[in-house]
């Protein structure tokens, strides 16, 4: 596990420089949640959300092949990149091209995710809950899914409800016979675009904290994914 997360340490500090030559406020991206455009159904959930898990569970569900590696191997980044601005001009259609692979659809969700300006929860927030690593390791899974619940509660509707779509999308992914994915494999590829862990500047003096949060985190989002349900019921 831990190669893993130095593995997302290296590709979120790329991603972080590379970000830095988009503008900002567009938007889609790389903007406040509170202003992305939102679903016509899902009222508190941005439509680029709801767009690209519906397409994702569709296209995962309807493969006769498995699918190896969603949410882990990166898309075509052109394509992710065009998508990009034509979704910044109102053109979510984009999004069901026949050229588009789940991929690609899976790096539009991630890069949305890790550019708003504020993460759906921050770390901070979210060790705020859970307390130190050693702790947390030390509490049972039923204490553990009431402290999340109570972090889910003092979250603004708009981060709670697109974080209740978001990982119902994840629990049901689990759930599909052929594929076979685990929640604790989607766990490590996820939550560092769910929290923001790895801040700019960050350098690798701080590896051993990063992993070590890494874990501690991923472990969250493996419980979110696998009691979804509980933790999100009555939000």
């Amino acid at each position: 596990m831990p190669m893993c997360f130095c593995e997302i340490y290296r590709s979120c500090n790329k991603k972080l420089h590379l970000s830095t030559f988009h503008l900002h406020n567009e938007p889609c991206f790389d903007t406040e949640i509170e202003m992305v455009l939102k679903h016509e159904i899902h009222k508190t959930v941005p439509k680029i959300v709801v767009d690209c898990c519906d397409l994702i569970d569709e296209r995962y569900r309807n493969s006769t092949e498995p699918i190896e590696g969603i949410y882990r191997q990166c898309g075509d980044y052109n394509k992710i990149q065009t998508l990009r601005f034509r979704i910044d001009a109102n053109d979510y259609a984009s999004l069901r091209q026949a050229n588009i692979d789940i991929y690609t659809l899976t790096g539009v969700l991630k890069l949305f995710l890790r550019e708003i300006k504020h993460p759906l929860v921050s770390a901070n927030e979210a060790k705020t809950f859970i307390g130190q690593p050693n702790q947390w390791l030390l509490t049972d899974l039923t204490a553990k899914i009431e402290i999340l619940k109570r972090l889910i509660r003092t979250l603004p509707e708009v981060n709670r409800d697109t974080m209740s779509y978001i990982f119902a999308h994840f629990n049901k992914l689990t759930k599909v016979p052929l594929q076979q994915i685990s929640a604790d494999t989607l766990a490590i590829s996820i939550s560092p675009t769910i929290f923001h862990p790895v801040q700019k500047g960050a350098n690798t003096q701080d590896l051993k904290e990063i992993i070590k949060e890494g874990q501690l985190l991923a472990d969250c989002v493996k419980i979110m994914i696998e009691y979804h349900s509980r933790i999100f019921e009555n939000i």
